[in-house]
């Protein structure tokens, strides 16, 4: 079954742990590389947790003079995605009407770093040594107001948060704004949340992993699972009306659903949000090739997932796959990552491997372990779940 897509990807920027260009992130991906590490943000000796996906190939020198003192890190990684997201558009998008080009990103922590620098020279040496840009720069929606400012964006520009299911929900909002005539929107997250304050928060949840072996940290499907390891990045994605470029490899999004979990169970929940991704999709189960799992890295809910996968594809009989296993989870950036991830699977036919894991015989699904190469791919589906109570999923696919 086949069914027109509502909006086109048609350029994508990302910032990721196993490198900020597609062509990097797509070959560390192919590669099962692990790119985790002991954080650099600050010293980790007094954590339990101490690893995390951390950026190694940002250049602040692309980010301009004038923010770099008024931005957290994470509005600057943003910045530089948005950057390459939009230089790959042809000129008649940079050129357009700004009432016709909007931005939805999604947040969960805002500018984590910068509001913890701000409020310790507070607490140190008094409010003269506060900055101004206090007053935004830690906020959730700083990042869609910072692109909007340097970019000339003056449609409908908001924010989703919605924890690490809001990048999703992002892209799903920005293709409701092509349906509605914008002629451009820039969608997904970006995010950075590697300081003391946020460690704190993190290690809060108890979901954090207490393993100092890289390799062995973030392990979803895996009966060694012992939490997640967080890290820094995501991807923002240039929605258009129609196809850029070469017609017979283009991605659209086909369709996406949200629910949240309420006195329910979370496979029932995850269920549910999966069949009605692929009713707005009009698509059947049987129709989508490979699945890019939420991969919590906790087993409770690796088995939820993987039940609920069961339920709607049957045993074993869809391909899943989470490369994130390898650098792990950008929050809300993550699903933006994964579909960027996705969509080059869908044009290469290639999907990429689920790093370092040791698939359990009795989760009732096929987790891909080595690339594996599906001539007749043509639907993706991406899942993302937050805390407490968020789900969504998304569905994409090729013309």
């Amino acid at each position: 079954m086949t069914t027109r897509p509502t909006a086109w990807i048609s350029a994508a920027g990302v910032a990721s742990p196993s490198g900020s260009s597609l062509g990097r992130l797509w070959r560390s991906a192919l590669e099962g590389r692990i790119s985790i590490s002991e954080s650099e943000s600050f010293a980790p000796d007094s954590y339990a947790s101490s690893l995390a996906g951390q950026v190694s190939d940002f250049d602040a020198a692309e980010v301009p003079g004038r923010l770099k003192p008024t931005t957290d890190r994470s509005t600057q990684l943003a910045l530089i995605a948005a950057k390459r997201a939009l230089e790959a558009l042809p000129d008649r998008y940079a050129d357009g009407d700004p009432y016709l080009r909007s931005i939805v990103t999604a947040n969960s922590a805002g500018g984590y770093a910068f509001g913890e620098r701000e409020l310790r020279n507070m607490y140190l040496h008094g409010p003269k040594y506060v900055s101004t840009a206090q007053s935004y720069a830690w906020f959730y929606a700083v990042n869609t107001g910072q692109l909007s400012i340097r970019y000339g964006f003056k449609g409908r520009c908001s924010t989703v948060v919605a924890d690490s299911a809001g990048g999703l929900d992002a892209i799903a909002q920005g293709t409701e704004l092509i349906q509605q005539g914008q002629q451009l929107v820039l969608a997904g997250s970006v995010e950075s949340a590697l300081s003391p304050l946020a460690w704190v928060s993190l290690e809060s949840t108890g979901r954090l992993t207490s393993s100092k072996a890289p390799e062995a940290s973030y392990l979803p499907f895996d009966k060694r699972a012992s939490g997640i390891v967080p890290a820094e990045g995501g991807a923002l994605l240039a929605l258009t009306p129609e196809p850029i470029g070469d017609g017979a490899s283009s991605i659209g999004v086909l369709g996406h659903a949200r629910t949240m979990t309420v006195n329910e169970p979370q496979e029932a929940s995850l269920e549910r949000t999966i069949r009605k991704a692929l009713d707005a999709a009009s698509l059947e189960p049987v129709d989508i090739d490979v699945v890019f799992a939420d991969a919590a890295g906790v087993f409770e809910d690796d088995i939820a997932e993987a039940n609920a996968l069961a339920a709607v594809f049957g045993a074993r009989k869809v391909p899943v796959t989470a490369p994130k296993a390898g650098f792990g989870r950008t929050a809300s950036g993550m699903g933006p990552l994964d579909t960027v991830l996705a969509a080059l699977a869908l044009r290469t036919k290639i999907i990429p491997p689920t790093p370092a894991v040791s698939i359990s015989d009795e989760l009732p699904i096929r987790i891909e372990t080595a690339p594996v190469r599906v001539p007749t791919m043509r639907h993706a589906l991406v899942i993302a779940r937050g805390l407490p109570i968020f789900t969504s999923a998304l569905v994409i696919g090729i013309r």
